[in-house]
């Protein structure tokens, strides 16, 4: 019985080298007999031509498509890449550094789409090119796109106005905003009238407000701030400070973020509790779609000019003060 089995092992042995061999040779060498399809032929399909100028904030897609005559056995990779231009990829602009048609397909898409940033910058440009010497398995022609990006301009101005402060009582830390302490900020006209809008008089620490088109008619606009609630500290024996507002000013496209620090005559301090007293920060004048802002010198940005009036002119707003 085992010189049987001997004998039918032995004639086994040949057809299961057969069966091995070719999968052991390529596993073994990295070998393929997959051979690609000669004298393929493709298009970059462009459906558009000439420079596409577009608004960065509409974040406009392009499209396009690469197209094989016949499949191939093997993957069809065609490069992208930026051949001129000051737009940068990634910030301004994202495209593919390459498109993969895979086997046995005869397509691949690709798309191109601008990106909205918040800087304040001129018309960029950049020009793509579809297709190099590095494409294999096919023969692909090259083929340019060219782009231009408008600069988006916010109709809007955005404040933040920032009264944060940390300080000790008996070796105890604390900061206003832990504390509830509360500044508003008030925009008054050119006649140091109440205007009504209190987007900056919460509750918020920091207090913020975007001036729109529809907020304010074009003028001169002064803001104040007013200690509403200082949280009993200036009953509290303590080392007197200041409390200076930080104001960050952004307008998307037009206005680059920044801050301006209220100027050191006009910051109040701890031991003034709530009252009728508003406090010079900043001044915007708003005329036909542009911003301006200034100080009290008058200095654009800082530039302004009211400084002799400022205890005197809070008596209109303050009966409008949120209750």
């Amino acid at each position: 019985m085992k010189n049987i089995n001997k004998i039918a092992l032995f004639a086994l042995l040949p057809a299961m080298t057969l069966l091995f061999s070719c999968d052991d040779k390529d596993k073994a060498t990295g070998d393929s007999n997959l051979v690609a399809t000669k004298d393929v032929k493709g298009t970059v399909n462009i459906p558009f031509t000439g420079v596409q100028s577009s608004n960065e904030n509409d974040e406009t897609e392009y499209s396009f498509t690469i197209t094989l005559d016949k499949p191939q056995v093997a993957p069809v990779v065609v490069a992208v890449h930026q051949i001129s231009g000051n737009a940068t990829d990634g910030k301004d602009f994202d495209a593919p550094h390459s498109i993969t048609i895979p086997a046995y397909a005869t397509s691949a898409t690709g798309t191109v789409k601008i990106l909205k940033d918040d800087l304040v910058e001129g018309v960029e440009t950049f020009t793509l090119q579809v297709g190099d010497i590095t494409t294999s398995n096919a023969g692909i022609p090259t083929k340019t796109m060219s782009f231009s990006i408008d600069n988006y301009l916010s109709p809007n101005l955005d404040l933040v106005f920032d009264f944060q402060h940390e300080f000790s009582i008996s070796g105890t830390k604390y900061d206003l905003c832990g504390i509830g302490y509360d500044m508003d900020y008030y925009i008054l006209d050119a006649s140091y009238n109440d205007t009504g809008v209190y987007g900056a008089a919460t509750v918020a620490c920091p207090e913020k407000i975007t001036i729109t088109p529809t907020t304010l008619p074009d003028g001169v606009y002064h803001i104040f701030a007013n200690i509403y609630d200082d949280r009993g500290l200036v009953n509290v024996y303590h080392d007197p400070f200041k409390i200076p507002t930080t104001v960050e000013y952004f307008r998307a496209g037009g206005i680059a973020k920044s801050t301006f620090a209220q100027e050191t005559a006009f910051i109040p301090t701890s031991i003034e509790g709530p009252s009728s007293n508003l406090h010079y920060v900043i001044t915007v004048e708003k005329m036909a779609g542009v911003f301006t802002l200034k100080n009290s010198v008058p200095e654009v940005i800082a530039s302004g000019r009211i400084a002799s009036k400022l205890d005197a002119i809070v008596a209109a707003a303050k009966p409008h003060l949120r209750k």
